[in-house]
């Protein structure tokens, strides 16, 4: 969503103009005026990043303070402590603990504000309790086991129904960017180039440039062949093709997108835009330095080793076995080939065209985009004619037949 649809939003919530299918409580022109003076203040008030405070945190302040004044239907500053904590306790029942604790944070610096206090761990007595304190939610716990496989991305690729899909999965797989990364980019954000292309990022959380894609180049390049808006650089790469047709897809749109992929493909595996990073992560650690792997994703050295790497003992006991001179069988080189070449592009015998891992036949040319391909379609072929051959014998036997019985 654009800064000018939240502040769309905004001016629903100040003039109470949200509407929904659940009934919608109004607020009292005291607790609108309280709101409105409010967000002058927080629109105005410097990031603890530097700048200003994002139009969408203004939003998402307002949107909890607006249930609040809607629950206790009292002005803000007759609101009682008891009943801040039955909001949080009760009607709150059921959210996420990083929800409630995002709502406390909210409520704690409206409160200080009311009161003026500037001190970083001051407040008033209204919030000042141990009920209302934000808890830090649990990091979530990623085992090995809870990374997908080529063959599950490959699975997931095959259940997708758009090419738009494909490049989405491909891009979660190979680099893993952030959700918001995702939303940022443009139809001119991707170049090709010689062997794969550059996806530059328009917004991110640490730094600004392109990451390199090789497995996704060619299912950018087939989505961008059919994207409805492709002549207008500006225009969002990722869009809605169904509701809100040529809209920017958001981080919930990308995440709801993997999750009905998932679940299409039959994967019981629990998946989030931000495992991608895990995952590749993972896979490339032990192919490039920490360090180069560490400046890849936009992060420190010490995060890929302490959140996003999670290799396996089966691994690491390959690895001890490979750097000590371990020589493979020709089965073993054979399956180490075929694992490795998995959803790397595929270069038509043909015309040289680059396709996408999961294609057969040239998206340029049309005919086989391999040896093993063509190979395959003799076999079909051969199978075919001696089909037909055996059909055609038993008609002639039928017909003979036939003619013999006539006879006698």
């Amino acid at each position: 969503m654009s800064d000018a649809k939240y502040e769309r939003e905004i001016e629903k919530i100040l003039t109470n103009g949200i509407k929904s299918h659940r009934k919608i409580i109004d607020l009292s022109g005291q607790q609108i005026k309280t709101l409105t003076a409010y967000k002058e203040y927080y629109e105005n008030k410097p990031s603890s990043r530097g700048g200003k405070v994002k139009v969408k945190s203004v939003l998402n302040s307002l949107l909890t303070l607006r249930e609040l004044g809607a629950y206790t239907k009292k002005p803000y500053e007759r609101i009682k402590q008891e009943e801040i904590i039955k909001f949080f306790t009760h009607y709150l029942k059921g959210k996420s603990l990083a929800t409630i604790s995002g709502w406390k944070v909210v409520v704690r610096s409206f409160y200080k504000w009311m009161h003026g206090m500037n001190k970083k761990h001051e407040f008033p007595p209204i919030v000042d309790n141990e009920l209302l304190q934000p808890e830090k939610a649990k990091p979530r716990k990623i085992s090995s086991g809870d990374l997908f496989t080529k063959d599950e991305v490959l699975k997931m690729i095959n259940t997708c129904r758009t090419p738009m899909d494909k490049a989405i999965v491909s891009i979660w797989y190979e680099m893993g960017i952030r959700g918001g990364e995702y939303c940022s980019l443009n139809v001119d954000s991707v170049e090709f180039i010689s062997g794969g292309c550059k996806l530059y990022i328009e917004k991110s959380k640490t730094e600004e440039g392109y990451i390199p894609l090789i497995m996704a180049a060619p299912y950018l390049h087939e989505w961008l062949n059919v994207h409805p808006y492709k002549d207008n650089p500006k225009a969002p790469l990722f869009i809605g093709l169904r509701s809100y047709f040529g809209d920017r897809l958001q981080v919930n749109g990308i995440n709801q997108k993997l999750k009905r992929i998932v679940k299409v493909a039959g994967i019981k595996k629990h998946i989030f835009t931000h495992l991608g990073r895990n995952i590749s992560i993972t896979r490339l650690d032990g192919q490039l330095s920490v360090e180069d792997n560490a400046r890849l994703h936009g992060i420190t050295p010490s995060t890929v080793f302490n959140v996003y790497t999670r290799r396996t003992r089966r691994e690491a006991c390959k690895k001890y076995f490979d750097v000590n001179g371990r020589v493979l069988t020709d089965d073993e080189k054979i399956k180490e080939k075929e694992e490795a070449e998995k959803l790397l592009p595929k270069k038509c015998i043909s015309c040289g065209t680059i396709n996408s891992y999961d294609r057969n036949y040239c998206q340029q040319c049309l005919r086989p985009i391999d040896m093993p391909t063509m190979l395959k379609l003799g076999e079909i072929k051969e199978k075919q004619m001696v089909e037909m051959k055996d059909l055609i014998k038993e008609q002639i036997k039928r017909e003979i037949i036939a003619e013999m019985k006539e006879t006698a």
